[in-house]
C-alpha cells in the first residue's frame, strides 16, 4: 500500500483548518472526490488501517529513527518529515510531553485523523506532501517507540557539564524499570549522542551502565 492505495479508499473527512467537522466523523468516511475543492482533507486513520506516529519536537524526530524503522510512508511539510505512518493497529498514546507540557509525540489510530496530502497548514500556510511513498511497514514495538520518548526527553534536557552523576541517576532508573543493560546504554548512547558528546563521555557512559547493571542485581 502506498498513498495510490490510499487514495482509492472511502476513508476520508472534510477538515476547516485542521477540524473535523462532519457529525460523527470518526464513523462518516467519505471518498475523496466528495470534499469540497479548496478545503483540506484528513485521513481516517482507522478506517484506512493506518497508525501515525506523529512527531512535534526535534528530539523525537532525531531519536525515532534510532530506535523504530522509519523507511515507511511518510509525510511532512517544509521537506521535514512529521508522520510515519505504519500499516496495523497500535494503541492511541496521545500527547505525550516533555517536562514543560509541550508535546513531543502522540501514537494515534481508533478515531482519529491526520492532515491529508495536498492541505495548508493553517499556521504555517505550507502544504502537507508525501515525502516517502512507499507501502506502510507493519507497525513497530510499543516498547521501541517509547525508548525513543525516553532518549528524546533526556536528550532536550541534557546539561552541559556534570553528567557523570546523571548518567548514574538515569542508568540505575532504566534499570530498575526492567530495562535490558544494552537497552539503557543506547538510550544514554543516543542522548548524549545528540549533543555531540566526546569519545571519553562515552566510555565513561559505558562504564556506568555496566557498573550500575551490577550494582542493581547486588541490591
Amino acid at each position: 500500500m502506498s498513498t495510490k492505495n490510499i487514495l482509492q479508499d472511502r476513508c476520508y473527512t472534510p477538515l476547516k483548518g485542521k477540524a473535523a467537522y462532519l457529525p460523527d466523523w470518526p464513523n462518516n468516511p467519505v471518498r475523496l472526490g466528495q470534499i469540497p475543492a479548496g478545503e483540506n482533507v484528513g485521513l481516517l486513520l482507522e478506517h484506512a488501517g493506518i497508525s501515525d506516529i506523529d512527531l512535534d519536537s526535534p528530539e523525537i524526530k532525531a531519536m525515532l529513527p534510532r530506535f523504530v524503522p522509519t523507511n515507511t510512508l511518510t509525510i511532512g511539510r517544509g521537506r521535514v518529515p512529521s508522520h510515519y505512518l505504519y500499516s496495523g493497529t497500535l494503541p492511541n498514546h496521545e500527547n505525550m510531553k516533555d517536562l514543560d507540557g509541550n508535546k513531543m509525540v502522540e501514537i494515534r489510530y481508533r478515531g482519529k485523523q491526520v492532515m491529508w496530502v495536498g492541505s495548508k497548514h493553517p499556521d504555517t500556510g505550507e502544504t502537507i506532501e508525501v515525502l516517502n511513498d512507499v507501502a506502510p511497514l507493519p507497525v513497530p514495538d510499543q516498547e521501541d517507540i517509547l525508548k525513543a520518548y525516553t532518549a528524546a526527553i533526556i536528550a532536550k534536557y541534557l546539561p552541559t557539564g556534570d553528567r557523570h552523576n546523571l548518567a548514574m541517576a538515569y542508568a540505575g532508573y532504566l534499570l530498575r524499570q526492567g530495562l535490558e543493560e544494552d537497552d539503557v546504554y543506547a538510550i544514554l548512547e543516543a542522548a548524549w549522542q545528540y549533543h555531540n558528546a566526546s569519545t571519553e563521555a562515552f566510555n565513561d557512559l559505558s562504564s556506568i551502565v555496566a557498573d550500575t547493571k551490577r550494582k542493581v542485581e547486588n541490591d
